[in-house]
Order: C-alpha cells, then sequence, then structure tokens
C-alpha cells in the first residue's frame, strides 16, 4: 500500500500499523490512517456560565446574541449556541446587555461593590464597539460610564441610538448620550411618595416612548422630551418584573410576580387584555418582531408563547430547572432565547418549541481537566458535581457522571484509558473510580478524612494516589486492583493541593497547601522523604514533572509563582515574574516546554531559558486548569465561567508520526517480543486484538531514540493476535 496516496480521515487524529502473530508465524499488515494535520489556532469550545443569566440581547442583523452573568462575563454567541466572544467584567457581574440598533454597540451592565455606610456601591456601564463586526480583533472598549446608585439592573438604547438608559438599584433611570457619555436626564422609577425601589426593566417603543417598571409595582413611562405619560402603582399585585413594547408601539405588555401579564393600549393606558396562566411569578416576557406573538418566562423555570390578539397561550416549555431570567425574540422572529437562574442560555424554535441550541452543558466553574492517555477523550469536572467526557477531537459529548457531590475538585485518568478516578472536593473523602465507556462507578475508596483535593494514578496504573483538604496532612497510595491502602507518606503541615508521579514511577511528588507550602519528592517504594522544596509563599496550586524525571514545576498563588526544582541536585529558580497566580501548569511532552495558567493568560515559556515563548490571550478569561495531549498537538483548558475549550498547539509538540513495527520474535513461551521503529520522544499506545475489532490496551512506549522494543505480558494461547500502535494528538 502506498503510504502517500491514502486521504485524510475525519474520524480519527491518529496513525495506526497492524502487526498479527497467527499459528506461530510473524505477518505484518500495514492500515495507516492519517487526519489533517493540526495547526496552530483554536480547535474548538464548550462554553457555558458559571452564574445566573441577568440579560439575554440578540444583535440586529440576527447573527449574534448577547448574555450577561452573575460570573463577570458577557458572552458574544452565535446562533447555534457556538460561543464568539468572552468579554469579562472581573471581578464584578454583568447585570444587564443591550445592542444598539444598528449593532455597532453593545452597553453592558455591572455592579462594583455593594450597601456599605449608606452608599449603593457602584453601578458601571461598559458601552463596546464593534466596527467590523463582533468576530473581528477590531473590538473596542469605547468609553466607561459610572454612577453611585448601585447595581445596573436594565440597559436600553433609543431607538435612533443617540442615548442609552442605565436603570439602576436605586431606583433611577439615567440618560446618557452615546457620543459622549454626558448625563442627559435621570427620571425616578419609584412611588416617589413611599421611598427609592429597584428598577426591574425598561423598554424603548419605536415612537421613542420609554417605559420602566419597578420593585414596588409602579410602572411609568416618558415620551421623547422626557415628559411623564403615564404612571400607575396598581397595575399589579406585586413586584413589576418585566416591561416589553409591541413592534409597532401599540402595546405596552407588562408582568408581575402576581403571575399576570397585562397588555395595556399605548392610546390610552387602557388594560386592553389580561393573560393568565402561570402558577408562580412572571419573570421576564417579550413580543416577537410581529406584535402577534408573546412570550413569558416564570419563576418555576416555564416559558409560554400567547397569542396576543386572543390571550390564548398556545404553547408552554419547561425551559429552565429554576427561574427564567429574561428573553428575547430574533430579529426574524423564528427563534426564541431564554436565560435562566440554572446558569443556562437555550435557543427555541418559537414554531414548534424544540430547542435548537444551548450553552454548557457544564453550569459552574471548571476545576479539574485530564485528556485520555490514548488521546481519544478529554475529562472535565466542575463545581456543578458533573464530570463531563468528551471526545478529544471535536468536543462532542460522549457522557456526563453526576457525581452527587460538592463539586470535583480532582480527576485522573489510568494509563489504560478505560479507568477515571475522581476526587469531590471540601469535605467529601471518597475517591471513585469509573468505567469509562459505561459511564459508571464501580469501586470507591474512602480516602482522606477530609475532602479531597488532588489525585494521581501511577505509570503502570497500579496505584493511585490522593491528597486530602485542610488538616489532611498525608498522602496516602492505594492498590487500585484492590482498594487496599499500600503506604503513608506523612510531612506536610497542612493540606495537600497537587500531586504528580514521575515518568518511572518511582518517585511522587506533592504540594502543600497555605501555611504549608512547600514542594516535597517521595520515594514511592519505601516512603522515604527524599527532597523537601522551599520558596513559594502560597498555596502550591499545581505541579508537574519533566518528561526525564529530573525536574518538577510548581504553580502558587503567591509571588514568584511558577518555580522549577532540580530533583537530583536540590537547586531551583524562578521562571518569569509572575506576580498573578498561576493556578495550573504541565510540561510539554518533550520537555521543552511549559505552560502556566496565569490570571487572564495561558504562557508557554521555554524550560532551558526561561524565555517567554508565546502569551495566549484570546478567550482565556480566568483559566482555571490546562493539559497538554499525549504528544503536545493540543492544548486543552478549562475556566472559571464554566468554558471548555481545546486549541491547536505546535510549541513542544512531536508530530504525529506513525509507528512502525519491525519485527516480531518469540520470547518466552507464550509471549512475544515487539520491534518498532518511530518518532524520538513520541508516545504510542500499544493495543491488542483477536478479531481486528475489539481492542484492548497494552502499554504505552517511547523512547529517546528511533527505536523501541517491548512486549506482550499477557499469556496467549490464541491462535491469531493482533497489534497496532496509536499515535494520539
Amino acid at each position: 500500500m502506498n503510504l502517500r496516496n491514502q486521504k485524510p480521515g475525519r474520524m480519527q487524529n491518529r496513525a495506526l500499523q497492524v502487526c498479527s502473530r497467527i499459528a506461530g508465524a510473524v505477518l505484518a499488515t500495514v492500515v495507516v490512517l492519517f487526519c489533517t494535520n493540526i495547526s496552530s489556532g483554536q480547535l474548538w469550545f464548550q462554553a457555558g456560565h458559571a452564574g445566573r443569566i441577568n440579560a439575554v440581547s440578540w444583535s440586529p442583523d440576527g447573527r449574534v446574541l448577547a448574555t450577561a452573568s452573575d460570573d463577570a462575563t458577557v458572552k458574544l454567541w452565535s446562533t447555534n449556541g457556538m460561543l464568539v466572544r468572552t468579554f469579562s467584567t472581573h471581578p464584578y457581574q454583568a447585570t444587564a446587555a443591550a445592542f444598539s440598533p444598528d449593532g455597532s454597540r453593545l452597553a453592558i451592565g455591572t455592579y462594583a461593590g455593594g450597601y456599605s455606610g449608606g452608599n449603593n456601591g457602584l453601578g458601571r456601564v461598559l458601552l463596546w464597539r464593534g466596527t467590523n463586526g463582533w468576530t473581528s480583533t477590531n473590538v473596542l472598549l469605547e468609553r466607561t460610564m459610572t454612577n453611585r446608585f448601585g447595581r445596573i439592573t436594565a440597559i436600553a438604547f433609543s431607538p435612533d441610538g443617540t442615548n442609552v438608559v442605565a436603570a439602576n438599584a436605586a431606583g433611577s433611570n439615567i440618560v446618557r448620550r452615546v457620543s459622549d457619555g454626558a448625563i442627559v436626564v435621570s427620571r425616578a422609577a419609584y412611588n416617589t411618595s413611599v421611598g427609592p425601589a429597584p428598577v426591574s426593566s425598561i423598554a424603548f417603543s419605536v415612537a421613542r416612548l420609554f417605559a420602566s417598571g419597578c420593585d414596588d409595582g409602579t410602572i411609568r413611562v416618558w415620551d421623547s422630551t422626557w415628559t411623564q405619560r403615564w404612571s400607575t402603582n396598581s397595575a399589579h399585585a406585586s413586584n413589576v418584573t418585566a416591561v416589553a413594547f409591541s413592534a409597532d408601539g401599540s402595546y405596552l405588555a407588562t408582568a408581575s410576580l402576581d403571575s399576570v401579564v397585562r397588555l395595556w393600549s399605548t392610546t390610552n393606558w387602557a388594560c386592553v387584555r389580561t393573560l393568565t396562566g402561570h402558577t408562580s411569578g412572571v419573570t421576564a416576557i417579550a413580543f416577537a418582531p410581529n406584535a402577534r406573538t408573546i412570550a413569558s418566562g416564570a419563576e418555576d423555570g416555564t416559558v409560554k408563547l400567547w397569542d396576543a390578539a386572543s390571550g390564548t397561550c398556545v404553547n408552554t416549555v419547561q425551559a429552565h430547572a429554576r427561574a427564567v431570567t429574561s428573553l428575547a425574540f430574533s430579529p426574524n422572529g423564528a427563534q426564541l432565547v431564554s436565560g435562566g437562574e440554572d446558569n443556562l442560555l437555550k435557543i427555541w424554535s418559537v414554531g414548534d418549541g424544540t430547542l435548537l441550541a444551548g450553552s454548557g452543558p457544564h453550569t459552574d466553574c471548571i476545576r479539574a481537566v485530564a485528556i485520555s492517555p490514548d488521546g481519544r477523550y478529554i475529562a472535565s469536572g466542575a463545581d456543578d458535581q458533573t464530570i463531563q467526557i468528551r471526545r478529544l477531537l471535536d468536543g462532542q459529548l460522549v457522557s456526563v457522571l453526576a457525581v452527587q457531590t460538592c463539586c470535583v475538585s480532582a480527576i485522573c485518568f489510568a494509563p489504560n484509558a478505560n479507568v477515571l478516578a475522581s476526587g469531590g472536593g471540601p469535605l467529601d473523602p471518597i475517591v471513585k473510580l469509573w468505567a469509562v465507556d459505561t459511564g459508571t462507578p464501580f469501586q470507591a475508596i474512602e480516602a482522606t478524612t477530609n475532602g479531597v483535593t488532588a489525585l494521581a494514578f501511577s505509570p503502570d496504573g497500579n496505584a493511585l494516589a490522593t491528597g486530602g483538604d485542610y488538616n489532611e496532612n498525608v498522602i496516602r497510595v492505594w492498590d487500585v486492583n484492590t482498594g487496599g491502602l499500600l503506604v503513608t507518606l506523612d510531612g506536610h503541615s497542612n493540606g495537600v493541593t497537587a500531586l504528580a508521579f514521575s515518568p518511572n514511577g518511582n518517585l511522587l511528588v506533592s504540594g502543600g497547601r497555605r501555611f504549608d507550602n512547600t514542594v516535597k519528592v517521595w520515594a514511592v517504594t519505601n516512603g522515604s522523604l527524599i527532597r523537601a522544596f522551599t520558596g513559594h509563599v502560597h498555596n502550591i496550586e499545581s505541579i508537574a514533572f519533566s518528561p526525564d524525571g529530573d525536574t518538577v514545576a510548581s504553580g502558587s498563588s503567591g509571588l514568584n509563582a511558577l518555580r522549577l526544582w532540580r530533583v537530583s541536585d536540590g537547586s531551583s529558580r524562578t521562571i518569569g515574574n509572575e506576580t498573578n497566580p498561576v493556578y495550573s501548569i504541565a510540561f510539554s511532552p518533550d520537555g521543552s516546554t511549559i505552560a502556566a495558567a496565569s490570571s487572564d493568560t495561558i504562557k508557554l515559556w521555554d524550560v532551558t531559558t526561561g524565555a517567554l515563548i508565546q502569551a495566549i490571550t484570546q478567550e482565556t478569561v480566568r483559566v482555571s486548569c490546562l493539559g497538554y495531549s499525549p504528544n503536545g498537538n493540543l492544548l486543552v483548558f478549562g475556566r472559571q465561567d464554566a468554558t471548555l475549550a481545546a486549541l491547536r498547539n505546535t510549541v513542544g509538540a512531536r508530530m504525529q508520526l506513525p509507528l512502525v513495527f519491525t519485527c516480531i520474535a518469540a520470547a518466552d513461551p507464550g509471549r512475544v517480543r515487539l520491534h518498532a521503529a518511530v518518532q524520538p520522544r513520541t508516545r504510542y499506545v500499544i493495543q491488542w486484538s483477536t478479531n481486528l475489532c475489539d481492542w484492548t490496551y497494552l502499554t504505552i512506549v517511547a523512547s529517546d531514540t528511533n527505536k523501541v522494543e517491548f512486549s506482550d505480558t499477557c499469556e496467549n494461547t490464541l491462535n491469531s493476535r493482533f497489534y497496532r500502535g496509536i499515535t494520539p494528538p
């Protein structure tokens, strides 16, 4: 077979060669699958929110929609639910968002600080401009506008785009000119005879009427000169939660926690229709562009579609697990987007109520990521009490493991890629072992007396090391097959936050929690302490062994946060001058590069010189964990805002050259010795089969030269046995 004539495959990014031993004779058949080479850049994103979604807004052209969340981000999404861009408002909640009528600007509301000493805290409006579209790199923060009236609760642009109105928790609507940010006018939205109450919702009509609803039940309407046209305190029996004008401006819809939606004529302000049917408070409403359909969302997570002319409910969808917070129709009226207190964005078909796309499914901070040694899967663990397993090459969800604990603090794959271990964070002492193919737990180890914060499999997969939270000062190493305790390593003065085995499995390195702050290297065979490194001034957040086993890297949440330690002579050095916490680190498979997540940047450092090779800043908002694929062609990371991503990588990566079997020879009775040509310092997964369909893990091999030898250690009396080498990404 001419290998050069093989076309790129789409299903797997790997190279295979299959060798067989049949009835004692050695035969070889080459079956090589090639995929398009992985190059630098984004591969896939699976985005979510890690906090309540406070607002949704559709761009006027219908191409992009925005969500504002308590997780301190505003995200832009395509209509198929894929992430386009993230705006960070950290450390402040993103409370509101709205596009300008021409779509060139996006106004974002935030809340900077709580009520203290009679001060409501600061409300900020961030005005972003995307002159060349929201997918271009030319998106700039045009202006920041600040008030002293607390949380921005709603934002709206005037129909001509010249003004932007920001409603706040102190009960006022502040109107500013877009051109220079100057205040045009301020209007109280609450019942002034009683006292301030937060504004809940605002809206403009095409006739430039402006309406606001208030938590005290007040509804007010002003005209284009900001003269009040209508006001009522008795429209509803409870808080007014939402207001919306019909597209033709004929009606104003209002919603309340009294479970009712009312339609008001904008000619005489008479109530023309009352929509009843919700069994809990109504929290969001939206008019369709055709003015004939109204959407309403409620505290119980339901969304209802109503015929505006008759007041008849035409469809009800259980849209969210918690309250619906916001609704918006697409400009063509075919889709409806909803945001919820369950942190999820969902896009619905208006015609039949089917779910078209959505965010997630992670809904909280992603704490840990792990890539299977064969390069097939990526696992992510989060504060939402789930582990998600996805295909590495396209991010497609394979399974969701419900761990039923407070969070997932640590995960790791066994070398055979068939088992995943997970730890449950503070107060959960149980380590669970999961069968990857079925997504079911098959073993539970009570590993600590407190929460599990660190896990590591030995290279042979027979041992699992665990570290505990807070006063859990010891490391325990367990027999994976029996669940029995093999050895206890006692030496830290506080909890253990990070663990890693050396490549040969003889050493184990551990990182200590705050007030300990040490990096310790242990001999696995007898539990003796080999090295104790000091120099960090805060938590050890992450730890890693270099591929040659002589260097340990550690990331910390204090000053001089990234350090390298040499096991052989005890020397150390600091990489860079990081003052931001380094939450996660990983060596590239060739050992030349170390990746470190720091603040909103992933930095790639040259291990030999300590020089910065590359700073990745696009979509690296608050990265909490990262890792390389087995041969470094992919770099994956999880974020605090429930977003998981895979990037193509070339720095420190190994090309995916195939393993080529050169010889199979008989060794001891019932065993064989295999020889292969390989690319130096490249990891290959070796599997065996009896039928070329069902493959079983044998070992992982790598060599410093272009040759490798290994044995089939499983005695075999079958007439045929096939072997293959997989080159993971």
